[in-house]
């Protein structure tokens, strides 16, 4: 415990020693090594002055780095030379030794270190470096010849922190009279800090001075003198308690079925002054921070911080940050993110070890309770990281690594000890002196088990001897761990153990605990039980498997889910269907993500309804629709891989077939005659099944053939030789699916006074195989017979038939099933009755097992195989028609009779007026809408596979015009007028006979393009089986080509002759650019075009557009500056400069040579043509000045008139 004394608000500039915060503690006293000796002070009275501290050290406002040392038990800070050989009268601090230096005192007294030694050593990297002084073996007060104390100072440079510590040394001590504290220089008074004993609770005085102190301080115990600062403390509460976590790796263990984990940490602020955090730094995959963490804690406040993982394969990560407290300038913690093992609880058995090594551990000594550094014999993979030796305990655990050295038995904590790699079958205060601890590796490479054995264990030293013993077996080959226990007979005595595991990632989540040591125990890795008090039982195991997903493949039904892996799935179609659909679900039960590829479906008629998922999260399942429309008894398989190591290959058969139909009649019982006893008299195992009996024929059963069957007491018998037991409590049709049984009445029947017998009739190809239960007493009633019941198998036809006749006894709790299944396994794959009665429903999907009446005299149930018929549609003509038109069907499997026929034109009745197994005559009924053809025979339906389209009456068509009237092929066309199909593909367009494209369409518009192959002549529509025509061609034109130009002056405004080809005779339809600028077409041929150079235009390619269709010249046509700015003939003789260019705000005109007239015209026009300057200006000496500072920046032409003549230039304004 430390306690504080003395905390007052820290002043920089003045401070005071009272500042000084004061502790006591209890610590480690640890000798120097290597330290600087000091012979002039291992004396009685000696001294050193000017001697290094080695870095600045911050005291009472003032920085020292010297120090001098008395051999009375005191330093003094500062680089005076002071006699100090007569200090020891003076040891009142109060006194300040009148030399006004600052003393620092853990034991100021008469000490002679003649027999000792006093030496000092600086330690630590700069900035955080510890001066520590020490008094060895000191002689207090003139006592005996024994040294009596030993303490030492420390100095340290972060936070300028004062510490004393002690020891105890064996020689008394005489009259002594000491004082213990620190104090500051002052020209005024006295200022110091004065402890009033040297017990573990003194008292911290600055007004009352003491200076006999006459005990010594207790071994190791602490005193320390520190400035006021913020105080960093980070913990983890949780239900366990709360675990410093400053600096340490926090464990973040998903559990199975976990994606994610969230712990909080508590960041302390423990000081006095505010605690600030900075730089605040997460890194790692997978980690992130729930919210904020602040940036100020007030003295004795805290904040919480949840950090959160999400899974992303085992990870690391780092939460950093800086802090304003002295010591804990950077703080981090290390993240370590992982899946922890799936947890199993199972019954085995307990083997002991056989020629073992003994880990000579006798008792829970920590001596004799540890064996260290032992070789696994492999490399053991657990959460991530690969272990090579371990160390093993006396007290139930063993440490991956071998780098522990002792847990003593009350330490039992998985929850404290999360950090270090520990498993432990059974942790508490073990006493193995009369038992023993051996290990041994077995197997073979990349097969290996090491198994460690705590043999006849005494678990917490009961009366009576050995209580437990157990095993904890890692394997190599999956990383799994197992712990097995065995009971022995010694009777326990408040025992409190741990089961589990830990990881080495600290706190809440680092751990797996056991909540109790049962077959069904729960584990959880947030609460930790330490009390478990109950002997597993013999044999008990408890399997930790390593990290991986784990399939599963079920089926999902009324009756329950069944395991299908690996398993052959019945796809039954039911009477009057055409297909059949099931899902099955594939779970992922293991603690990483399943994953799922190279999915493949293989056989005629299955197919998978969506998408099967790549992936599956833990815990998480996906449901899989399978469809399998009929094509004949049929097989397939649905295969894929996944990463679960126990199942890489997953594969599952398919049965597809046609469930029998279903009648139920009444009939005559007529008991069998002359028939082979089956000899069963009873329901026990060994006396209630008949197996191999020949059936005298094959019977052939939903596809299979079979010659054998087994005749059980229950009820029912099993086709083929494939079944060796069932017990009559197992009465599910739809858990044994996947056995072909045949149930007339499934149940725990007796006949023991009763006869099972069978006989086969009939001659070959017409036979029929019997088994009768005759005289059954039925759910352990009275002692009467109540039912009397027979199978019948026909060979002809496959059928099979029950037949029952009611007895005098009475029923008692009877619960049975009545039904057949087939060789494929859950839903489908079976039929039931849901009742005795004389009308029940079969299901293939709810099964009955409770029936509970007997069936009449003479009742008759009756499977007959259904004969696989497949109806199609294989066309129909004409494929477009008017209500009422005769329409003809071909196909397959059509009824010959009229009536059994159901047609319709996109679901709209139709009547059939004539049939064959091939074809139908029908008519399109009225109200029908263009969509598909089906056809409904004895329930059995078949759909076209193309639209039969429908057209309705109505005006013909007609078409007013089009646009544009000409155009080349590809070109988009409207095409207007009256009675268009608002369906595109019932319009028929055609260019001069050639078919187009219709891609919209209205009544009265129709949007299409030019053809292919199209030539100029008339357009036609077609709806129906109407036409209209054109009143006019449309012209289908070639690609324009330009293939010259010419130009008088190539300036603008120039006139420019362009020639090609395909050019339109209207000017209007020529689109003439140069190099992307408008020109007017002025006229326009074939062949040739006239134009002007537009304003702005610019050297680049000349294009023409006609009709949407766009030539470009092969050549640049160059728009000439020179002709824009030459001189007109009059002045040629002279020479004309305009400058600056470009310019900013006067621009200079200068006409050198001669001229006939000094005054000039000027305008200066924008780039559309705009005057935006003019003026008149005379010549004088040939210049004048334009002022252009008004105009915006930008390309401008300035106009010069000079007389009649008149030249143009281009300026640049800034």
């Amino acid at each position: 415990m430390t306690c504080y004394l003395g905390i007052l608000q820290v002043q920089a500039q003045n401070q005071q020693i009272t500042d000084y915060q004061f502790g006591a503690s209890q610590g480690i006293y640890i000798p120097l090594s290597n330290a600087t000796p000091l012979p002039e002070v291992n004396k009685d009275n000696g001294f050193e002055n000017n001697l290094p501290i080695g870095f600045s050290f911050r005291y009472a406002g003032s920085n020292y780095n010297r120090f001098a040392v008395s051999s009375n038990g005191f330093i003094t800070l500062g680089a005076y030379i002071t006699d100090l050989d007569q200090s020891y009268p003076f040891n009142a601090l109060i006194l300040e030794l009148n030399g006004k230096r600052p003393v620092i005192a853990p034991l100021w007294d008469d000490l002679d270190m003649s027999s000792g030694s006093v030496s000092y050593k600086t330690e630590g990297i700069s900035g955080n470096q510890v001066l520590t002084i020490e008094w060895l073996n000191a002689q207090w007060n003139n006592q005996g010849n024994d040294a009596a104390i030993s303490f030492q100072v420390k100095l340290y440079e972060i936070g300028g922190k004062i510490e004393f510590t002690y020891r105890q040394e064996a020689g008394a001590i005489s009259d002594p009279s000491a004082s213990i504290g620190i104090t500051r220089p002052s020209t005024c008074s006295v200022d110091y800090l004065l402890l009033d004993n040297a017990s573990d609770t003194p008292i911290l005085s600055h007004t009352n001075a003491t200076h006999n102190i006459s005990t010594k301080p207790a071994n190791g115990q602490v005193y320390s003198f520190s400035l006021p600062s913020p105080v960093l403390k980070v913990v983890e509460k949780t239900p366990n308690g709360s675990l410093e976590v400053d600096s340490r790796t926090l464990g973040f263990g998903l559990l199975s079925g976990q994606n994610s984990v969230t712990k909080i940490i508590t960041i302390e602020n423990k000081g006095n002054l505010p605690l600030e955090l900075s730089n605040i730094s997460l890194m790692g995959d997978g980690f992130s921070i729930e919210g904020s963490i602040p940036n100020t804690i007030a003295p004795g406040d805290s904040a919480e911080v949840m950090l959160k993982y999400d899974y992303n394969e085992n990870n690391d990560g780092k939460l950093c940050f800086n802090t304003n407290d002295p010591l804990n300038r950077y703080e981090f913690m290390f993240l370590k993110g992982f899946q922890f093992p799936r947890f199993a609880a199972a019954s085995g058995t307990f083997i002991p070890l056989f020629n073992a090594t003994n880990a000579n551990i006798s008792t829970n000594s920590l001596i004799a309770g540890l064996a260290k550094n032992i070789n696994i014999g492999f490399d053991f993979n657990y959460l991530g990281q690969t272990y090579s030796q371990i160390d093993i305990a006396a007290d139930g655990y063993l440490v991956l690594g071998g780098s522990f050295s002792s847990i003593s038995f009350p330490n039992n904590n998985l929850f404290n000890f999360a950090g270090i790699p520990i498993i432990a079958p059974l942790w508490d205060d073990l006493d193995m002196s009369n038992g023993v601890v051996s290990y041994k590796t077995e197997g073979y490479f990349g097969n290996h088990v090491l198994t460690v054995e705590w043999l006849n264990a005494t678990w917490n030293d009961q009366a009576s001897g050995p209580g437990i013993s157990f095993q904890v077996k890692l394997y190599e080959a999956d990383g799994k761990i197992e712990f097995i226990y065995n009971q022995e007979a010694g009777v326990l005595s408040n025992p409190s153990a741990s089961i589990g595991i830990t990881s080495t990632g600290n706190g809440n989540t680092g751990y797996v605990s056991l909540n109790n040591a049962s077959d069904t125990p729960t584990i959880s890795s947030t609460i930790e039980n330490r009390k478990i008090n109950t002997k597993p039982a013999n044999g008990q195991i408890y399997t930790f498997f390593s990290p991986n997903p784990v399939l599963k493949v079920v089926e999902k039904t009324p009756n329950g889910s069944q395991e299908v892996n690996y398993s052959t799935v019945g796809f039954g179609i039911f009477n009057g269907q055409n297909s059949v659909t099931k899902t099955i679900t594939i779970e992922n039960e293991g603690s990483l993500p399943l994953e799922l590829s190279n999915i493949n479906l293989t056989g005629d008629g299955f197919s998978i309804e969506g998408n099967m998922p790549n992936t599956i999260a833990p815990g998480s399942s996906a449901d899989i629709t399978l469809k399998y429309d009929y094509n004949e008894n049929n097989e397939g398989q649905i295969r894929f891989n996944t990463n679960d190591p126990d199942n890489l290959y997953m594969f599952m058969l398919l049965k597809g077939f046609l469930l029998p139909q279903f009648t139920a009649s009444s009939g005559t019982f007529t008991p069998l005659t002359n028939a082979t006893n089956a000899n069963l008299s009873n329901n026990s195992i060994l006396t209630s099944l008949a197996k191999n009996i020949n059936i005298g024929f094959n019977f052939n059963y939903l596809g299979e053939s079979y010659d054998q069957l087994d005749i059980a007491a229950d009820g029912y018998l099993t086709l083929g030789d494939n079944i060796s037991s069932i017990s009559f409590s197992g009465n599910s049709l739809f858990n044994f699916a996947g056995n072909p049984i045949i149930a007339p009445l499934w149940d725990n029947l007796d006949m023991s006074s009763g006869v099972v017998s069978y006989k086969t009739e009939g001659t070959p190809g017409n036979q029929v195989f019997t088994v009768e239960w005759l005289n059954v007493q039925w759910g352990s009633q009275a002692s009467a017979a109540d039912i009397s019941f027979q199978v019948k198998l026909y060979e002809a036809d496959g059928r099979i038939e029950f037949i029952y006749q009611q007895e005098a006894g009475v029923l008692s709790n009877p619960s049975a099933s009545i039904g057949i299944t087939s060789t494929g396994r859950g839903n489908t794959g079976y039929l039931s009755l849901n009742n005795a009665s004389n009308a029940p429903i079969v299901s293939h999907i709810i099964e009955n097992r409770n029936i509970n009446t007997k069936p009449a005299t003479g009742q008759t149930y009756t499977f007959t195989p259904n004969l696989p018929t497949i109806l199609t549609i294989d066309s129909f003509t004409p494929n477009q028609a008017m209500e009422g038109t005769t329409v003809t069907i071909t196909g397959s499997n059509f009824s010959s009779i009229v009536a059994n026929n159901t047609v319709k034109f996109n679901g709209v009745a139709a009547i059939v007026t004539s049939a064959t197994a091939t074809e139908i005559q029908t008519s399109v009924p009225t109200n029908a809408t263009t969509g598909k053809i089906t056809v409904e025979v004895d329930g059995k339906t078949t759909t076209s596979a193309n639209d039969f389209v429908v057209i309705q009456p109505s005006s013909p068509p007609t078409i007013t015009g089009f646009t544009p009237n000409q155009a080349s092929v590809g070109t988009n066309v409207t095409i207007t007028g009256t009675n268009f199909s608002n369906n595109p593909s019932t319009n028929i367009v055609r260019f001069n006979g050639i078919l187009a494209t219709v891609t919209s369409a209205t009544p009265t518009q129709i949007q299409t393009s030019v053809p292919t192959g199209a030539t100029t002549g008339r357009i036609t529509v077609e709806v129906g089986l109407e036409t209209a025509t054109s009143t006019t061609d449309f012209i289908v034109t070639s690609l324009p080509t330009v293939t010259s130009f010419s130009s008088n002056e190539n300036q603008i405004h120039s006139n420019v002759t362009i020639k090609g080809t395909n050019f339109s005779p209207i000017a209007t339809n020529n689109t003439v650019k140069f190099n992307g600028t408008v020109a007017t077409v002025i006229s326009a041929t074939a062949t040739e075009i006239k134009t002007s150079v537009p304003t702005n235009a610019t050297t680049g390619k000349i294009t023409v557009e006609v009709h949407g269709k766009t030539a470009t010249s092969a050549n640049d046509f160059t728009i000439s500056t020179s002709a824009a700015t030459s001189l007109p003939d009059k002045l040629k003789r002279t020479q004309l400069m305009l400058f600056p260019n470009p310019v900013n705000d006067d621009l200079t005109i200068e006409v050198k040579g001669k001229i006939s007239n000094s005054q000039v015209k000027i305008k200066v026009l924008d780039q559309q043509g705009k005057t935006v300057l003019s003026s008149k200006k005379n010549l004088v000496n040939g210049h004048l000045t334009l002022p252009m500072q008004t105009l915006p920046s930008g390309t401008y032409l300035v106009k010069i008139s000079l007389g009649h003549e008149t030249v143009i230039r281009r300026v640049v304004k800034l």
